[in-house]
């Protein structure tokens, strides 16, 4: 293979486009030159795999969303460098997001993440930012509230609760998994358990007869557990963005708004961007 230029060394009917000697900045010029000086100290010594991450990530700039990038033995060829070196570097940049591996096929440049705004006209996550969104539903069953998700609604312990489990998707790729936790007195319909899929605010409304006016949502990194990297088709252990959903509604309880349910989101980290936005009063 060329030290001068990226090829595939598999198929002559797939070419890949040419990096010559200059089309990669070298690490020093790397750092001084883009925001947050890329993760390098100011005495420049990082990792060889990171140095790898830097190099391949500028190819990655220079191919399109599905394009396949070279394989580890052309990459360590090219840039100079042991295969395991590459694939340490390249396995970071899956866990990122910016790489997807598909197996039995090779690992491709992957599209932009989705992004959930949390703002009061999203509340429900269902602001996504591009794709064809959908929720699939999985099971509803009826359970008995133990003291800590008793605690959690605000009703007494043994009380009877409705746990939803829905997947959402996006293009048809697995971006979240989200259960949701309502009182079973709070349903107006006869059979709980045959629920459509929908948002939490829709299905307030709908089944429940509530008009939510407020969420409180808490955010934390948490790992996924073997069923829910089964779920999001993940490696068990990848890192997740966890969003646990508050809900009130508008009517009082005393002077405070009630709790009526409670939502647990789990996100694939590399697919999923979470913002929020908020208003500072001018004083």
């Amino acid at each position: 293979m060329s030290t001068e230029k990226l090829k595939t060394a598999e198929s002559s009917s797939r070419r890949y486009p040419e990096f010559v000697g200059d089309a990669i900045q070298p690490i020093a010029e790397l750092s001084t030159n883009t925001p947050f000086r890329n993760g390098i100290p100011e005495d420049g010594r990082i990792p060889q795999y990171f140095q790898a991450k830097l190099l391949i990530a500028a190819i990655i700039g220079q191919l399109g969303v599905g394009v396949p990038i070279p394989t580890e033995r052309s990459l360590a060829a090219r840039l100079g460098m042991a295969r395991e070196t590459i694939r340490n570097a390249t396995e970071e940049l899956i866990v990122e997001g910016k790489l997807l591996r598909k197996h039995g096929s090779g690992t491709y440049v992957a599209p932009p993440k989705v992004t959930d705004a949390i703002t009061p006209a999203s509340a429900d996550g269902d602001n996504w930012s591009h794709g064809a969104k959908s929720r699939s539903f999985l099971f509803s069953e009826n359970i008995v509230a133990d003291r800590t998700l008793a605690d959690d609604l605000g009703i007494r312990a043994r009380s009877t609760v409705v746990h939803i489990e829905q997947l959402l998707t996006e293009t048809d790729t697995p971006v979240g998994l989200e259960s949701t936790y309502i009182p079973n007195s709070l349903f107006r319909v006869a059979d709980n358990l045959r629920i459509a899929p929908m948002s939490v605010r829709r299905r307030l409304l709908e089944q429940c007869d509530i008009t939510a006016s407020r969420v409180d949502n808490r955010i934390e990194s948490i790992l996924a557990t073997p069923r829910e990297a089964k779920l999001l088709q993940v490696p068990p252990g990848l890192p997740t963005l966890m969003v646990d959903r508050s809900w009130f509604s508008e009517k009082q309880l005393g002077d405070k708004p009630k709790l009526v349910a409670r939502s647990r989101t789990i996100y694939r980290a590399d697919r999923t961007i979470v913002t929020s936005s908020v208003d500072i009063d001018s004083e």
